[in-house]
């Protein structure tokens, strides 16, 4: 069975290839468009890795379902040990409601990167996980 950090790798590459897929709402095509969510579900099929995709959610998602689908299907891991591979649930207007799902790179420059999409970027983009994004982060994971 090949190491973690293998599958991370794919799993990071697939989402690379996805780049610039323009955002939808519940979108699972890439090069079409994709969500948050979306982009996760498909690298991860792109990669053969098992996941059960949930495809029925409205714009602001209910933390506590969101948590209970991930915490079903992988392991929890503490935000400050995040590693390529690894995604994050992110609030983006209210702390007590996370909303967004980012995944962990390895950044180009250095440290770790993200890779995501949401409505006001537009499309899937890759940059640092800066300290703006690790202080809106909730609870973090890893396949």
């Amino acid at each position: 069975m090949p190491a973690i950090e293998t599958y991370a790798a794919q799993f990071v590459a697939a989402m690379r290839s996805m780049i610039g897929t323009p955002w939808h709402h519940i979108g699972r095509l890439p090069g079409v468009g994709l969500d948050c969510a979306g982009l996760g579900v498909c690298a991860a099929r792109a990669c053969g890795l098992p996941i059960i995709d949930v495809p029925v959610y409205g714009r602001s998602p209910r933390p506590s379902v969101l948590f209970a689908c991930f915490d079903a299907q992988f392991h929890r891991v503490d935000v400050d040990e995040l590693a390529q591979g690894d995604f994050v649930a992110f609030w983006i207007a209210r702390p007590t409601l996370p909303q967004h799902i980012g995944y962990i790179t390895d950044y180009a420059g250095g440290g770790l990167g993200m890779i995501h999409t949401y409505q006001d970027v537009g499309r899937v983009v890759e940059h640092r996980f800066d300290e703006r994004w690790r202080s809106r982060a909730a609870a973090a994971w890893r396949m």
